[in-house]
């Protein structure tokens, strides 16, 4: 897991491997909303991507994702539709 801290305060975390116990997984993270514009998410959600493939990860799941828009910007997420 990873968190950001700004002033003492925590304004960013993100994890992977810890939804059930999966592996693959990334996620929960999140930004609070006044810090969402500094380039947080985005560097949380590399370095455990950078994590997962040091690993041996060859791709991430990133459950009920939101905003998906985010995703597709920061690293090329593709949604998977639903059967």
């Amino acid at each position: 897991m990873y968190c950001f801290r700004y002033n003492g305060d925590i304004v960013g975390f993100a994890a992977y491997d810890i939804y059930k116990n999966k592996k693959c997984y990334f996620g929960p993270m999140g930004v609070a909303l006044s810090n969402r514009v500094n380039g947080i998410g985005y560097s949380l959600l590399h370095h455990c991507l950078k994590d997962m493939s040091d690993i041996g990860y060859e791709y991430a799941i990133i459950g009920d994702a939101g905003p998906i828009e985010f995703y597709e910007k920061a690293c090329n997420a593709v949604v998977i539709p639903s059967i």
